[in-house]
């Protein structure tokens, strides 16, 4: 594989965005910065719980159900935004590895 194509590839296996790079940077950036909210306010998952609606998110200790689970992600995302310094926590069973 050479040239733009190896680049390409790489872009579709990481689910980035490719753009030619004669194109308008406006849409592409505006595009970025709202994955990286979306990503800096959600919770990837290790494993995939055996049962989602069992999930038990806690921030600093107490339990919270303004949440939602992501399957297609495996991702939890807060109802709304969590401040830093805040310690969240996600309880949920698996199968045995």
């Amino acid at each position: 594989m050479a040239g733009f194509k190896r680049y390409e590839y790489a872009v579709s296996k990481t689910k980035g965005i490719y753009i030619d790079i004669k194109s308008d940077f406006n849409k592409v950036l505006g595009s970025i910065s709202t994955q990286m909210v979306d990503v800096s306010q959600s919770f990837a998952l290790t494993h995939i719980p055996i049962n989602p609606s069992s999930l038990k998110v806690i921030y600093n200790g107490i339990e919270t159900k303004d949440y939602v689970y992501a399957t297609g992600s495996n991702t939890i995302k807060p109802g709304k935004s969590i401040p830093d310094g805040v310690n969240v926590e996600v309880e949920y069973e698996i199968e045995e590895l």
